[in-house]
C-alpha cells in the first residue's frame, strides 16, 4: 500500500502539470470571454438604469 502511494505521490505533481498545461490556453479563453460577458451586461445594465431615469424626468 506504501509503495503505491508513493508512487502516485511521485506522479501527482507531474499530472497536475499535464492537467493545468491542457486547460490553462482554455481557461484563459474562458475567463477572457467571461469578463467581456460581465462587462456588457453591466454597461447594458447601466445603460438601462440611465433611460429609465431620462424617462422619468421627461414625464
Amino acid at each position: 500500500m506504501r509503495k503505491i502511494s508513493g508512487g502516485y505521490c511521485r506522479k501527482a505533481p507531474l499530472l497536475l502539470q499535464t492537467i493545468y498545461w491542457c486547460f490553462a490556453p482554455i481557461w484563459s479563453q474562458i475567463s477572457a470571454h467571461s469578463r467581456f460577458v460581465v462587462a456588457k451586461l453591466t454597461f447594458l445594465s447601466k445603460r438601462l438604469v440611465l433611460s429609465e431615469t431620462e424617462k422619468e424626468l421627461v414625464i
